[in-house]
């Protein structure tokens, strides 16, 4: 579960930082409001299977949302 600092973001190639999706997802699944859904529901396909895998151990830890744990799941 824990990372190492220098892979919490990336950068765009118009040197943009911008927070990991699945860091980011872990963050909203705590408590999801109406527009983190539509957030989570683009973000999801693009997630590798490690992102996943890494989104599902601190969310389950946390007792984040039980819905985007299924959707994770589900892939």
């Amino acid at each position: 579960m824990w990372r190492k600092i220098a892979t919490l973001g990336k950068v765009t190639p118009s040197d943009i930082p911008y927070l990991a999706p699945e860091i980011q997802s872990f963050y909203k699944a705590a408590s999801p409001r109406g527009k983190d859904t539509p957030d989570f529901h683009a973000a999801l396909p693009l997630l590798s299977a490690a992102q996943r895998q890494w989104l599902m151990q601190p969310t389950t830890a946390t007792g984040g949302s039980r819905t985007w744990l299924e959707m994770i799941v589900e892939g």
